[in-house]
Parts: structure tokens; C-alpha cells; sequence
């Protein structure tokens, strides 16, 4: 009787352990302009891994010809641009980006700034905390 009792706590606590490690923090940061909504995830479990959805808020027609879509994020002492090239232009109004090796974190209360770069325009975004 003690020994079905015993497995049973065991059982229990190995559960709320297995729950309570496989449930890293997530945050988000987002923000938009006039053209732009971008959007940073950010895990607490992947430091220097960050996962940046940014999308077009017109029509599709408008930047379906464009060759190249640039953007620079900013965060935390971290500062870097990228690239997206297009051969016969983009085929959705999305563009999601892995951004690693970050050598500084985002903590509470910063703000990502992003800078995007399409057909000689340019905006600004500052994302912050949801």
C-alpha cells in the first residue's frame, strides 16, 4: 500500500516538473506604420534567437514588383540590416526572419526600433512589449 502510494507522488511530481520546464517564457514585441505591422517573438528558453514577421498592410498590387526589401532592427545594443531579394518580385505580403547570434538581450521595457526599406520608400516602427 505505502509503495503504490509513494509511486503515485512520484507520479504527480514528475508531471508538474515535466510542465513546469517545458514551459519557457515567450514574449512579443509589435508594432506598425503607415505601410508596415511588425512583429518580434522572443523566446526566454532560445536566448539570441529571435523570429521577426513583418507584413505589408496595403495591397499585394503595390509591392508585387519590387526587387528588394531591406530592413535594419535595432534592440538592446544590437543593430544590424538585411536583405530580401526577389527575382520576380515577392509572392506574399509577409516576410518572417530568424535573427541569431544576438549578443545582447531584450528586457522589459525596450523598445525595437525597425527601419524597412521597399521601392524608395522608408519607414519606421517601434515595436514594443505586448
Amino acid at each position: 500500500m505505502k509503495q503504490k502510494w509513494r509511486k503515485g507522488i512520484l507520479g504527480i511530481l514528475f508531471i508538474i516538473l515535466l510542465v513546469g520546464c517545458s514551459s519557457a517564457p515567450r514574449y512579443t514585441y509589435s508594432g506598425d506604420s503607415e505601410h508596415w505591422e511588425g512583429k518580434v517573438d522572443v523566446s526566454a528558453k532560445d536566448h539570441g534567437k529571435y523570429q521577426l514577421l513583418l507584413t505589408y498592410d496595403g495591397e499585394f498590387e503595390d509591392i508585387s514588383t519590387i526587387k528588394e526589401l531591406s530592413y535594419s532592427i535595432e534592440m538592446g545594443g544590437f543593430n544590424q540590416e538585411y536583405t530580401f531579394g526577389f527575382s520576380d518580385g515577392p509572392s506574399s505580403k509577409s516576410f518572417k526572419s530568424n535573427i541569431n547570434n544576438i549578443k545582447s538581450e531584450v528586457n522589459d521595457g525596450d523598445v525595437i526600433d525597425l527601419k524597412v526599406q521597399w521601392a524608395d520608400q522608408e519607414e519606421s516602427l517601434q515595436l514594443e512589449k505586448d
